[in-house]
């Protein structure tokens, strides 16, 4: 449970930088871009905003 409160807490103060590194390997023509493009898409929906925000 701790190490959950440090994932939320990290996401929380740097979700900005996360969105902006998750879009930059979204754009590139590794393997991992489809699934960088799934989590941007995931970290951007209102269904995720809102779980994040009610978790406080």
């Amino acid at each position: 449970m701790a190490s959950r409160q440090r994932a939320y807490s990290a996401l929380r103060q740097d979700l900005a930088v996360v969105c902006a590194h998750v879009e930059d390997a979204s754009t590139g023509k590794r393997e991992e871009a489809a699934q960088c493009k799934g989590y941007l898409r995931n970290l951007r929906s209102l269904k995720f905003k809102t779980g994040f925000a009610l978790h406080d």
